[in-house]
C-alpha cells in the first residue's frame, strides 16, 4: 500500500473537526494567547487559525491557477466563518487532488510568497501545506492544555480512524 496525500488530508480534516468541536464548547480559547514571542500577525488562537486557512486558500489558489483573493476583504471573525471558510478551501484543494494526473512530466510551481520565491512541484507545495496545517494543530493544543483547556482528543496519526485500526484508552491502567 502507497502513502497517499488523501490520507494527510484525511487526517487535517479529523483534526479540524476535532478542534471545531473543542472551540464551540470552549469558545474562549479562540482567544487565548499565542505566547510572548509570536509574530504580529497571529497573537491569538483564532488569528492561528486565520493563518492555517489562509495559507491553504493560497496554495490552492496557486494550485488551481485562480487569481490571488483580496484578503483584507475576507472576514474570518466567528467560528463559523472561520470553519467555513476552511471547508470551501478544503473541498477545493480534494477536487484538485482527485483530477492531479498521474503521470511523470509534471511542471513546478514557480512563484512569489511575501519576500520568498518558492519553486516545487504541486506535489510538494499540497505536502508543505499538509504539514504546515498538522505543526500548527500541534502548536493549538500545547497552547490550551498550558491554559488548563481541556481537550478530550488525542492527536496523534495512530489515534486517528485515519488508514484503519484501532485506539482504546484502558482506563484501569495508569499512563507510563
Amino acid at each position: 500500500m502507497n502513502i497517499d496525500l488523501k490520507h494527510l488530508i484525511e487526517y487535517t480534516d479529523w483534526e479540524r473537526n476535532n478542534f471545531y468541536e473543542l472551540f464551540r464548547e470552549q469558545p474562549a480559547a479562540l482567544d487565548l494567547s499565542s505566547g510572548p514571542h509570536s509574530d504580529r500577525r497571529i497573537t491569538t488562537i483564532r488569528d492561528l487559525l486565520r493563518h492555517i486557512f489562509f495559507v491553504e486558500k493560497y496554495y490552492v489558489v496557486r494550485l488551481t491557477d485562480q487569481p490571488i483573493p483580496d484578503w483584507t476583504a475576507i472576514h474570518l471573525d466567528t467560528l463559523e466563518s472561520l470553519f467555513e471558510f476552511a471547508k470551501k478551501n478544503r473541498h477545493e484543494l480534494k477536487a484538485w487532488n482527485e483530477a492531479f494526473p498521474d503521470q511523470e512530466k509534471i511542471e513546478p510551481l514557480d512563484f512569489s510568497a511575501f519576500n520568498f520565491h518558492i519553486k516545487a512541484l504541486p506535489q510538494k507545495a499540497v505536502l508543505h501545506l499538509l504539514f504546515h496545517e498538522i505543526r500548527h494543530w500541534a502548536q493549538m493544543a500545547t497552547l490550551l492544555r498550558w491554559n488548563g483547556m481541556a481537550d478530550k482528543t488525542f492527536h496523534d496519526l495512530i489515534a486517528s480512524p485515519v488508514m484503519g485500526g484501532e485506539w482504546v484508552v484502558k482506563p484501569e491502567e495508569p499512563l507510563r
